[in-house]
């Protein structure tokens, strides 16, 4: 006879197999890479699954190609080979060493390319100089960043319509929905 028992099986050490397996597969000898990224005159070879999971803009992007689409071949006219190389490692790698002087570039140029989750350690909440274009900001540096070099689509909690940043959807937000009572606001659907 059969026992109705269940088992709970866990993999130990999960989080940190799939870490190291990642950084495994960003190899250029990598048999399962079934993307390719071409930036200029060269291209860099990735996996569609991490490029999917890392970034909300390549998700979209290989979501839309038909399934026949064995290996395709994305285009990305404004981002550097160099750039796309270090974006990809930081997918890869979840971390990345880069000199000073190429962040803004690297982390700014391909916008909607980064992932979803990215947000630049130590940026100063007050005034101060930006560490991407070197102004001067009296406000919020890190409003600034948000707004100017890393925006990200935000719908708005109310009506769904979707803005670059989210301090623009606050703004439009408080601007639009004011004359609303509070018990009419739904948030928008996911």
């Amino acid at each position: 006879m059969g026992s109705d028992e269940a088992f709970c099986l866990k993999w130990n050490d999960f989080p940190g197999s799939i870490t190291s397996s990642l950084g495994s597969l960003r190899s250029p000898l990598s048999p399962l890479q079934d993307v390719t990224l071409q930036c200029g005159g060269e291209s860099v070879q990735a996996h569609r699954l991490v490029l999917a999971l890392c970034s909300e803009w390549f998700r979209t992007v290989l979501e839309s190609l038909p399934a026949s689409a064995q290996h395709p071949v994305l285009v990305l006219w404004d981002a550097s080979p160099a750039d796309m190389s270090l974006l990809c490692d930081f997918m890869y790698f979840g971390q990345v060493n880069v000199q000073q002087d190429r962040l803004p570039r690297a982390f700014q140029e391909p916008v909607g390319i980064l992932p979803s989750d990215y947000s630049p350690k130590g940026i100063p909440s007050g005034g101060g100089e930006c560490p991407y274009c070197q102004k001067w900001i009296q406000t919020s540096v890190k409003r600034h960043v948000e707004d100017r070099h890393l925006p990200r689509p935000t719908p708005c909690t109310v009506c769904a319509k979707v803005f670059s940043s989210g301090n623009k959807m606050r703004a439009h937000r408080s601007y639009a929905h004011r004359h609303q009572p509070l018990h009419t606001l739904h948030p928008a659907p996911v």
